[in-house]
């Protein structure tokens, strides 16, 4: 059985390399409690704020919370961009390969969709910038958490030029008045958003690879 440390250190690197590109779970020192990182808004709104929140993610964690009146029926917008750099790149080219994710929490009228856009940079923030653009991404309208995924290849985006071997990156996710469920208005409508993720997904050949290292195990234990 000399083949299988070679099975294992091959899985393992494959699986090494199938990494989160973006994971952000608003935990950190870097984004402390009622730190306000609005980015921009618009229409006639109220009361509007995003900010880091102790309490507001999942199980009570610290999240992202969006706060605002929509005054107006089927009008405002809010948003918040997440950005890092120093990001070491995915492996494909394929913007397939790559799922976003981030779980979502509505208090107040559920949403139908949340407007986001992927940006990055080749070269550091002087590089090359590409982006997904901007586009309503369907979420379920529910309140509550829920857990979103979607591709980076998603044809929602549909003038998606996103090279997604980036090692800068921006998320820009805007909460939209008129992708309220019936529109509005709205007193009070809290959004909350954490563990944001943009992830390599690993390939079929990869996890028929580590299929074939777990048999390999249950082998080597029998022959024992």
């Amino acid at each position: 059985m000399r083949t299988l440390p070679a099975i294992f250190c091959l899985a393992g690197c494959c699986l090494a390399s199938q990494a989160q590109v973006i994971h952000e779970t608003y935990d950190t020192d870097a984004t402390p409690n009622g730190t306000s990182v609005l980015a921009w808004s618009g229409g006639n709104i109220g009361n509007a704020s995003v900010k880091y929140t102790d309490g507001a993610g999942m199980s009570g964690t610290r999240g992202l919370l969006y706060s605002v009146d929509f005054n107006q029926q089927w009008d405002g917008y809010i948003a918040y961009q997440f950005q890092k750099d120093n990001l070491t790149p995915g492996t494909s080219a394929n913007r397939g390969d790559y799922v976003l994710s981030f779980d979502l929490n509505v208090t107040g009228t559920p949403l139908t969709a949340l407007q986001i856009d992927v940006k990055g940079s080749v070269g550091g923030w002087g590089g090359t910038w590409t982006e997904t653009g901007a586009a309503g991404i369907s979420v379920a309208a529910v309140t509550g958490w829920q857990h979103v995924s979607v591709a980076l290849n998603s044809g929602s985006w549909t003038a998606n030029g996103l090279n997604p071997q980036f090692d800068v990156a921006q998320v820009q996710i805007q909460v939209n008045g008129w992708q309220l469920q019936g529109g509005g208005p709205v007193v009070g409508e809290q959004v909350a958003v954490d563990n944001l993720d943009i992830s390599l997904v690993p390939e079929p050949s990869v996890m028929a690879l580590v299929g074939l290292g777990s048999m390999a195990v249950m082998v080597w234990r029998r022959k024992r």
